[in-house]
């Protein structure tokens, strides 16, 4: 779910398919004897690529998945907002100097697609654990569903540091958390019972 690529779900309706322009999807099969770059990892220093099966498919780009770049708003929730980080001019210099502030991570997801995502699959009341859990996207999705959620995070920050992730999930977590919360129609109908009696 990171944006390495990005990803984006769609219902496939009509509307949807006909804003994505024509592809030619694959033109040929992958037939395996090509020849791939050396590795280190394997004992030869050589590998052959494996055949794919070839699908000769064709049809739009809404084939396929696409997210839009998380949101400033939503990328900040709960931190201090840096500003922006590369002003008109900067240098790689500079940016290998200067030192950031805010949720840097990588691949930060959206809120609305992960909460959509966890709603498919999370039962109401149910626990979402996050192995990977970065600087907190999914966790904060599930705070806003409803869901408990566990989240474990080893890699480390640009500082070595695996706490200043962890922190910055925290605080965009318990963002959410504080957040006042809209009753949903069930939650509605048994407030309005209890209050007319």
């Amino acid at each position: 779910m990171g944006r390495w690529p990005a990803n984006l779900i769609h219902d496939g309706s009509d509307e949807v398919v006909m804003a994505f322009p024509s592809e030619a999807g694959a033109a040929a099969p992958v037939r395996g004897t090509e020849a791939s770059a050396a590795s280190a990892g394997n004992v030869t220093g050589k590998r052959a690529r494996v055949a794919g099966e070839f699908h000769a498919d064709k049809g739009s780009a809404a084939r396929f998945f696409y997210c839009a770049k998380t949101s400033r708003k939503d990328r900040h929730e709960g931190l201090t907002d840096p500003g922006l980080q590369f002003q008109r001019g900067t240098t790689l210099r500079k940016v290998e100097n200067v030192g950031t502030t805010g949720n840097n991570h990588p691949t930060v997801k959206p809120t609305d697609l992960m909460a959509y995502l966890l709603r498919l699959v999370t039962p109401p009341g149910g626990t979402v654990l996050d192995p990977y859990m970065g600087s907190g996207s999914t966790g904060k999705a599930a705070m806003r569903e409803g869901f408990r959620f566990i989240g474990i995070e080893r890699d480390q920050d640009e500082h070595g540091n695996c706490l200043g992730y962890m922190a910055i999930a925290r605080a965009r977590i318990e963002h959410e958390r504080n957040k006042p919360k809209q009753l949903n129609l069930e939650e509605f109908a048994t407030a309005r019972i209890a209050v007319d009696g």
